[in-house]
Formats: C-alpha cells, sequence, structure tokens
C-alpha cells in the first residue's frame, strides 16, 4: 500500500503526488525550527499528518507521515537513530520502564518507530521511559473475518502464527546498516472507522489493534478493502512501516 494513499492523501503517479504537495505547502498548519532547518506540519481535521523536512536553504528534503490516533504506548528508550538531517528514529521496548547498565531490564519486545519531527526531540531520552502514540501504516495485510477463519488458513502450515504476534523485521539488518521502523504484526482489530481526508476528500481507515503487547493505532486504504469493509474482531496480519509521537510532555518546545 502507498503510505500516502494510507491516510487519504491519494495519488496515482509522482506529477499528481508533486502537485497536491505543492497545494498543500500553502496550507501549513505551523512551523517549527531545528538545528539543520524547519518542519511544516499539515494537520488534516481526520487526524492524517505531514511532516515536510526543509532545510536552511528552504529546499524540501523529505517528507514523513502520521496519523493523530488515541492508542499510547508505554516505551523505555533504548536508543535515538539519525538517518539524515531532517529525519530519524527511536528504538526502544514496549512496556519498558527500568534500565540497567544501558539495558532495558523489563520491556516485553524491541521495536523501532519513526518520528516524524526527530529534530524536536529533548537529548535526555535515552534510557528514559516515554508515552508514545504509534500508528503502522499497511504495507501488505491479509484480513480474515474471525480467529476460527485465522486458524483455518494456517491448517497445512508447519509452523502457526498467534492471533496476537509482532516482529520487529526492520531490526534485521546488515552489520552498519540502522535499524528501520517496519515491522510483521498479526493482531485484533478493536475499533474501526472509515475516514475522510479534508484536503483531498478521500476516505481511509483507522482502526485501533491489539497486538502482542501493545495497542496501537494503524491506517489502511480504503481500495484493498472495496468488497469487505474492515470491521471489529477480524484478525489483520501484515508488515507495516511504524510511525510514533512522543506525548506532549516530553516534546521538546
Amino acid at each position: 500500500m502507498n503510505h500516502f494513499n494510507n491516510i487519504g492523501f491519494v495519488n496515482h503517479n509522482e506529477a499528481e503526488l508533486n502537485q497536491m504537495i505543492e497545494q498543500i505547502c500553502q496550507n501549513l498548519t505551523a512551523q517549527y525550527p531545528h538545528q539543520n532547518g524547519w518542519y511544516g506540519v499539515h494537520k488534516d481535521p481526520s487526524g492524517a499528518e505531514l511532516w515536510f523536512g526543509v532545510n536552511h536553504e528552504n529546499s524540501l528534503e523529505n517528507i514523513e507521515l502520521h496519523f493523530n490516533g488515541i492508542c499510547q504506548q508505554q516505551i523505555g528508550v533504548s536508543a535515538l537513530i539519525q538517518y539524515d538531517a531532517q529525519t530519524g528514529a527511536i528504538h526502544g521496548w514496549a512496556n519498558g520502564k527500568n534500565f540497567e547498565n544501558g539495558e532495558c531490564i523489563d520491556g516485553d519486545m524491541p521495536l523501532v518507530f519513526c518520528i516524524p519531527d526527530f529534530f524536536r526531540l529533548p537529548e535526555n531520552l535515552v534510557q528514559s521511559s516515554i508515552t508514545v502514540q504509534l500508528c503502522a501504516f499497511a504495507e501488505e495485510v491479509n484480513v480474515f473475518e474471525n480467529e476460527e477463519a485465522f486458524d483455518k488458513s494456517q491448517e497445512n502450515e508447519e509452523m502457526k502464527w498467534a492471533t496476537q504476534a509482532f516482529v520487529p523485521s526492520g531490526m534485521f539488518v546488515d552489520e552498519g546498516v540502522p535499524y528501520q521502523p517496519y515491522a510483521i504484526l498479526n493482531g485484533i482489530i478493536q475499533s474501526s472507522e472509515l475516514k475522510t481526508n479534508f484536503f483531498t476528500k478521500q476516505a481511509f481507515y483507522h482502526c485501533t489493534i491489539q497486538t502482542l503487547g501493545m495497542e496501537l493505532d494503524a491506517v489502511f486504504a480504503t481500495e484493498h478493502f472495496a468488497d469487505k469493509p474492515l470491521q471489529k474482531g477480524n484478525i489483520v496480519q501484515g508488515t507495516y512501516y511504524l510511525s510514533g509521537k512522543v506525548l506532549p510532555d516530553f516534546q521538546a518546545a
């Protein structure tokens, strides 16, 4: 799935995308300076967000996406990962609270998620426990009506998945390559809502998903579910890009 389509910024080619970005840049919600330039953000009433990383010469360097959802997750921060002059991620542990000798000792599982405004983070996050709103952008996903249908799909498989599973696939990288904000996860849809992007008038799904050790927000492009809408109780299995927003009491001004 196209990450832009997942939050209603539907585009079919590069020309359409560039035209849409140019229009959105005329309607920024706010601008935030940082050491390498500034971030401009467009916050759509639907919850969809686009974060533009701009350098000191006012050249656009990257665009990060987020969805402002409702799920909150405790994260023990192991490291901050800088990708370039505008983007970065947090490597941490779900439900982690305590550290000894630089290691989280009580987290449930590791994960990596991108921070759209990475260079606004305070420097003292490492080895602290913070609250994060996490959103998963679906890339490839299979949907099962219920747990019975999910189990039936694995009848002939030697290795069987649980309905709630989380694999930090972005951490399986070659030596010297930084961890990436991706995960394979299975989960149960707790709520499902069809949202409309105010800017584009295009629809997308916002769901909350209970997976192993945590509940998180997830967004899906509607084009893949025209015949069978996503519903509470469905089991979803797939690969996701993870975006996170550190909640305001930990956010740099």
